[in-house]
Parts: structure tokens; sequence; C-alpha cells
């Protein structure tokens, strides 16, 4: 694939900024692929936290140019026999364990290769069995971002794993759902999409007993909880100019309940 200006490798991890972890792999992507322009996604990822981080990766992932290689690594089972992959979807990379960290960023319509990366002769050596984000995944993001032969990196795999995401429930007038991340504001971010509400008027919101009535399309400081669309397509709640998670004392795995309203302006039934 021919890459115009200069290769963009974005990173996305657990690791935190306190220690030398991220450094490190940039450390070693400049070694191999100099002229790289590395982007931060994100590394605040709640440790071992693989769904909060294939939300946060892919929630950026489309925005990047062709031929964006994306690192991610949110990797609690590291040196056991989770497989390191890497994802051609689309026009972009997608590099890290096969655990389910790349399957929200390459899960919709599009073609995809995936395979594991058996090529030894590309990884560092030698090679650390607890840190692979060094020693595989780095060097594979730089050389694919070099423009190297995505075929030369391992052996073609038909089934990388995907994450069991919970899914919402529609019955009768409610639509019952979960939280399934918290971002760094607070806000509640739950399962259920624009789609889920079958294109009809929101009467209230639940979360842990309080009610919040229809949806709201700004963070609306006047309101002490509030629920909206968010710009990736998830219904979040959020207590604007403060924090939803702290004040309702939920994280992920609470339930959310929605009650929709008919065309009519009627309670759905």
């Amino acid at each position: 694939m021919s890459r115009a200006g200069r290769p963009v490798i974005t990173l996305t991890t657990d690791f935190g900024l306190t220690d030398s972890f991220v450094g490190t792999m940039k450390g070693v992507i400049i070694s191999s692929c100099p002229e790289a322009q590395i982007v931060d996604i994100c590394h605040d990822v709640p440790p071992q936290d693989v769904l909060a981080g294939a939300i946060r990766l892919a929630a950026a992932a489309s925005y990047f140019p062709p031929g964006t290689v994306h690192l991610a690594v949110v990797d609690p089972g590291v040196g056991g026999p989770r497989r390191p992959i890497a994802i051609h979807y689309r026009d972009q990379f997608f590099v890290g364990p096969d655990n389910g960290m790349l399957c929200l960023a390459t899960s919709g319509q599009g073609t995809w290769e995936a395979l594991e990366l058996t090529n030894q002769e590309l990884w560092l050596k030698p090679t650390s069995s607890t840190f692979h984000g060094r020693d595989i995944f780095a060097p594979i993001a730089a050389y694919l971002a070099g423009g190297a032969d995505f075929g030369a990196l391992g052996s073609p795999i038909k089934d990388p794993v995907a994450l069991s995401v919970p899914q919402p429930d529609a019955q009768g007038p409610q639509v019952l759902g979960s939280v399934i991340d918290v971002d760094r504001f607070g806000n509640l971010i739950t399962n259920i999409r624009g789609p889920h509400l079958k294109g009809r008027s929101v009467e209230w919101v639940e979360v842990q007993g309080q009610r919040i009535n229809g949806l709201s399309t700004w963070y609306d400081p006047s309101q002490p909880l509030i629920a909206l669309i968010a710009s990736d397509g998830w219904i979040e709640v959020a207590a604007p100019l403060g924090n939803a998670a702290q004040r309702l004392g939920v994280g992920a795995g609470e339930s959310v309940t929605i009650r929709l309203i008919d065309d009519l302006g009627r309670s759905g039934r």
C-alpha cells in the first residue's frame, strides 16, 4: 500500500505514563522507522480492561489516514497462550494481542485479513515473555509503517478473538442495557446506541434509581445529571461540571433502563 507523507503509528495501552513502558516502545519504533509519526490515542485504559481499551481504539481509529498502523496493547495474558496478531482492515493495520482488543475497531463493513505473528525474525531478541509491546508489537508496527509486506508477518488466521460485548435488550417500551465504560470525566458509557431506540423519543433514562428525563443535546451545566448520545454514538449518562460515576456510586456493569415514547407521544408498548 502506498503512503503519502510520514507514516503514522498510534498507541493505545493501559501502561499509563508513570513508568517507562510507553517511551520504550516509542524508542523501538523510531529506531526501526525514524520517519514515523507516533500518535498517542490513550495510555490510561483501566489496567487489564480489554473492553475499555477496545472501545477507546474503535472511537479513534477511523479518523486516521490510510496506511495508519494502530498498535494496541491491553494484555493481561501476556506471555500465555494467546496469539500475537495483526489485522489489515480496510486501508489500515492493527497490531496487538489476540484477546479482543482489536475487534471493535475492525468489525464494521469492509474486508479484513488477519495473521498470527509467527515470523520471529521480525521480533526483538531476546524476546521477553512479559513485554510483548516492546519486543513483538512495536517492531511489527514499525515494519508495517515502513511500507513492508503484510503477508511476511506470519501465518493467516480466520478466527481472531471477538469480545463478548453485552447487548441491550428491548422489552416493550423499555431498552435494558448496562454501563460498559467510564471515561476520565466520570461519564457512564452504556452499551445502548442511537439505533437501539428505533427512531423513538426517550421518556427517561434510569441508573441506580435516578431517572433523567429525555435526552439532552449538550452538557447542560444547569442539570445535575443528563443523558445524551455521545460523539461516538453510545448513549451516556453525565454530570455536567461533575462526575456521574462518583455522584451515583456506579461503574462498569451497572444496569441502565431507557423508557421510550411512541410517535404519538405516549409511553411505548
